[in-house]
């Protein structure tokens, strides 16, 4: 029997399918260099110990080509594809050498999306070590180990996502190594961000474009992902338009992705905005805070879970450094796994549900999702990140406290008409939100949520 030289054209190697209960089917497809003499025998074996996954398997033969389909195989990995030329009845394992797809594994895909802190562009030493496992789909559309910085544009396929300034480290990278490591098998990551990009580039019913080239980069990867992983807003803030229809237009996008991926509650995880230091212009800076309440609501979409960053450090006036990109990838991946594995995680995410005020200038805040107690950074009242305000303007603080889910004030005068609270309402605020103890996630940012008139001293009690 003459040799006959054997190429895979997929999958690539260190491809990460996408598993449904467990298993995915694995197609695998290639050509022979001459007319193909004698059976081509595929096998699938994993690559720590070189045990079978499945044993050898006939594949079709048509011409120079050959395809075959393994069914159900189980999540995990690395595997390897292995193949060989066989003919007279050989045993499959000793017929002539073929080729291999090496590091593929089967597990869960994430998607990246939105703008620069979803890049990544933290200059700051600290960055996660590659690992098995952990592989991603880069610009240049092929899989491999996943490294920061991801959005790189070395050969990119696709310049609608290509950066104009050198990008640096990103919470992913942490947030799949910490997946892996409580899931136990691969993790592969889609990289589709870029940095600056508008809402509107990723709303199909607006510009669009990067909605369309993310659409287009998951098809290439199977068409199936487990979830998005979303961090953008800082561009909207720039605009009036665009913040006050941020809600609206983020939930469009939400509909259309899922949609295109026929997956109607396809789970998001987006962030809420940290903070923008050197914001100098006031019409900006209130619309920070206002695209933060957005976000904030946008945690009632349902599979929509949003977490806080305003208590993390930047490497500059508005990205996030590598120590908080590390944290912010462990606390999604935390909540992840709680909120979409169920694993024995605490998924909350804490989140404002009433505000009361009395007539003698006592007010208590309600939160929701609080797993232990809220807990306070030990920041002057003066410097407080909580303001309330009624028909007469600001009413300042004399002193707060916390009880539980509860944050209890004494006001300096009593209330006068509507009043409502806001939380880190300036772009630069943040470092001085309290946190629940249980999971060191900070309370969200909000803005204008209205306090209902009661008599504070009940709660107290409760």
């Amino acid at each position: 029997m003459s040799e006959c030289l054997l190429t895979f054209d997929c999958p690539q190697d260190y491809t990460v399918f996408q598993q449904v209960d467990g298993f995915c089917d694995i197609t695998v497809s290639g050509s022979a260099d001459t007319a193909i003499s004698g059976d081509i025998m595929l096998a699938i074996v994993r690559e720590y110990n070189g045990t079978y996954v499945r044993r050898w398997e006939k594949a079709a033969v048509s011409g120079a080509g050959f395809s075959h389909t393994f069914k159900k195989i189980p999540a995990g990995g690395l595997y390897s594809v292995l193949s060989a030329v066989c003919s007279n009845g050989m045993p499959s394992d000793s017929g002539l050498c073929g080729a291999a797809v090496l590091h593929i594994g089967v597990g869960d895909v994430f998607v990246i999306a939105g703008q620069s802190n979803s890049a990544g562009f933290s200059k700051t030493p600290g960055c996660r070590e590659p690992a098995a496992g952990i592989h991603m789909f880069r610009n240049r559309c092929r899989w491999d180990i996943a490294s920061d910085p991801m959005n790189e544009k070395t050969d990119t396929a696709h310049p609608e996502n290509a950066e104009l300034f050198l990008p640096g480290q990103s919470p992913w990278l942490a947030f799949a190594l910490a997946l892996k490591r409580e899931l136990g098998y691969p993790i592969g990551l889609i990289q589709t961000s870029v940095g600056g990009s508008p809402l509107s580039a990723w709303n199909p019913e607006e510009n669009g474009i990067l909605f369309r080239n993310m659409i287009r980069t998951v098809s290439m990867c199977g068409g199936r992902v487990k979830g998005v992983l979303w961090y953008q807003g800082e561009t909207d803030a720039g605009g009036e338009t665009e913040t006050a229809g941020y809600l609206e237009r983020f939930a469009g996008f939400v509909s259309a992705v899922r949609r295109e991926m026929n997956d109607p509650l396809l789970p998001f995880f987006t962030v809420q905005l940290n903070k923008f230091l050197s914001c100098t212009d006031p019409d900006t800076d209130r619309r920070f805070a206002e695209i933060r309440e957005a976000q904030r609501k946008a945690g009632k979409i349902p599979g929509v879970t949003v977490i806080p960053s305003l208590d993390l450090t930047l490497s500059d006036e508005i990205h996030n450094n590598s120590a908080s990109n590390n944290a912010l990838g462990e606390r999604i991946a935390f909540t992840a796994l709680g909120k979409i594995y169920g694993a024995d995680y605490i998924s909350s995410v804490p989140d404002i549900s009433d505000a009361y005020v009395s007539p003698d200038g006592y007010a208590v805040l309600v939160f929701d999702g609080v797993s232990m107690y809220l807990v306070g950074r030990g920041i002057p009242t003066e410097r407080s990140e909580f303001v309330f305000f009624d028909e007469k303007g600001e009413i300042p603080i004399e002193s707060c406290g916390f009880a539980g889910d509860r944050i209890f004030f004494r006001l300096s005068r009593n209330p006068s008409g509507n009043v409502s609270v806001s939380c880190a309402p300036h772009a630069y605020s943040g470092y001085g939100v309290p946190f629940d103890r249980g999971t060191g996630i900070p309370v969200p940012g909000f803005v204008n949520f209205p306090c209902r008139l009661s008599d504070v001293r009940e709660f107290r009690n409760n």
